[in-house]
């Protein structure tokens, strides 16, 4: 045999060889490559958060993001169990998704209205849990009784809910998040959002953005996304 002859036998050879392990071990190594992919895909959400339209994302590695925003975020899921009456959860919550914003708003924006009281009224006659003025509770409520929470809460949801479209227009020249933008709108009007290009420079509405941001924090809670149990971070933007 030549020594030519020699060569392509051996590589012959070879090449049979591989095409057996191949075989053995190709469907194994077709496993391991798509385990590696969803491995890496994985960890890239627990540290950079789900994609969703809310302004959230994991500041450690117990802390994970979960989808927010307009787009079917689970709003309910970051209110800290025990924070809200009894009575009103269900309507925070349903509030919440009405309004399209986590649920730990809708409360501190209750509990900065009226101190969750359903029989609250203020000095310029705003009235029950939610302080709907009597022109505004006309059409958001629906003909309850304003000192009926359960309608205040839910009046609150579609309010909000109707805020948000209003001064979306100036969201990404305000650089503030469109549910704080929607709630300063709730003390300040959207009237004055529209017209400073977000927060007005009104003390009162400062300082009740202040308040609510600060409210906020303590209604929030553990929620599950995904197998994953972590806490809620909001950031703006």
């Amino acid at each position: 045999m030549s020594s030519r002859t020699g060569r392509a036998a051996r590589a012959g050879a070879r090449a049979g060889a591989g095409i057996a392990l191949s075989k053995i071990f190709g469907p194994w190594l077709a496993i391991f490559a798509v385990l590696g992919l969803m491995m890496g895909f994985t960890a890239f959400l627990a540290v950079s958060g789900v994609a969703g339209g809310g302004a959230y994302e994991a500041a450690s590695q117990d802390q994970c993001a979960v989808p927010g925003g307009d787009d079917g975020g689970n709003y309910a899921a970051d209110l800290k169990a025990g924070t809200v009456p009894d009575e009103y959860v269900e309507d925070v919550k349903s509030a919440a998704k009405t309004a399209g914003m986590p649920a730990s708003h809708v409360a501190a924006e209750i509990e900065s209205e009226s101190q969750w009281n359903p029989k609250a009224v203020s000095g310029v006659g705003a009235r029950g849990i939610s302080q709907f003025m009597p022109s505004s509770w006309e059409t958001y409520g629906h003909g309850a009784d304003p000192f009926d929470a359960h309608a205040g809460i839910k009046g609150m949801g579609e309010y909000l809910r109707d805020l948000k479209k209003q001064v979306q227009p100036v969201v990404d020249g305000s650089g503030e998040d469109i549910n704080i933008l929607a709630m300063a709108s709730y003390n300040a009007g959207p009237g004055a959002i529209l017209q400073y290009g977000g927060i007005p420079p009104y003390a009162e509405t400062e300082k009740y953005v202040a308040n609510i941001k600060s409210l906020i924090e303590g209604y929030k809670g553990l929620f599950v996304v995904e197998g994953v149990t972590g806490v809620r971070v909001a950031v703006a933007g």
